[in-house]
């Protein structure tokens, strides 16, 4: 069976003549990939992820590394963090690990600091109070 692409996003079976699925991530997939083809002949090295579980797309370039990839996570946890506050009763579990998570990778190449120290185990603290909080409400 032959497929088309019709501009309307929806494919159409050429024999058929009728509506089939369409993968939306493989077919964004493969044309990022021919994307990235054409920029490395300009001498632009990327690395493409596909999150197929999650439904993500991420281009690396070829400057980024793993510790790099782990802050642009944190970011993206932290952002759910800051829009779920109070919203969901794991909100302040989220966020307090999250900011100890970002702590601990903003020192990675460093020396974590008395200072971040301290605030990080302010922050467990304030997990440990969540915890109980969660688990009398749940009685």
């Amino acid at each position: 069976m032959v497929r088309i692409l019709k501009g309307d996003g929806n494919e159409y079976s050429k024999d058929e003549n009728k509506k089939t699925e369409i993968d939306p991530l493989k077919t964004l997939s493969q044309e990022v990939r021919l994307l990235l083809d054409s920029v490395k002949a300009k001498g632009i090295i990327t690395t493409l992820n596909v999150d197929e579980e999650n439904g993500i797309v991420r281009i690396y370039s070829n400057n980024t590394n793993e510790l790099k990839r782990a802050l642009s996570a944190v970011s993206e946890i932290l952002d759910l963090a800051y829009s779920t506050t109070e919203h969901h009763p794991y909100s302040l579990l989220l966020y307090h690990s999250t900011e100890i998570l970002r702590s601990i990778l903003d020192a990675w190449e460093d020396t974590l600091a008395v200072d971040g120290l301290s605030e990080i185990a302010w922050r467990i603290d304030e997990i440990r109070s969540n915890i109980d909080r969660i688990s009398i409400s749940d009685q």
